[in-house]
């Protein structure tokens, strides 16, 4: 979902960078884009499934509004967090860490 995201809400030709760090102990992935970024309210409520709402992606693509969510829950299933930044009109950085 992750990956999806980022390509959904991405322009044509836009950049989409996926890195994995990893010691001993800990993986780190960031998936990072340059597209069309989350305001700081919607940012807030990714993660809320009682505000789960699907937004259509740069080229129409429907979702369900609940794929972060489900993402969340998984990750810390696994005793790991999922974070992310965000600038409206600059791009996204997702962060698990694992």
């Amino acid at each position: 979902n992750l990956f999806v995201n980022a390509i959904k809400f991405s322009k044509p030709q836009g950049m989409i960078t996926i890195t994995l760090q990893k010691d001993n102990v800990h993986t780190q992935i960031i998936v990072e884009d340059n597209g069309v970024g989350m305001s700081e309210a919607k940012l807030n409520e990714i993660f809320k499934l009682s505000k789960a709402k699907s937004e259509f992606g740069t080229e129409g693509e429907k979702g369900t509004g609940i794929g972060l969510y489900i993402c969340k829950k998984l990750i810390a299933h696994h005793n790991g967090t999922l974070n992310f930044s965000s600038v409206l009109n600059k791009g996204t950085k997702a962060v698990v860490n694992i």
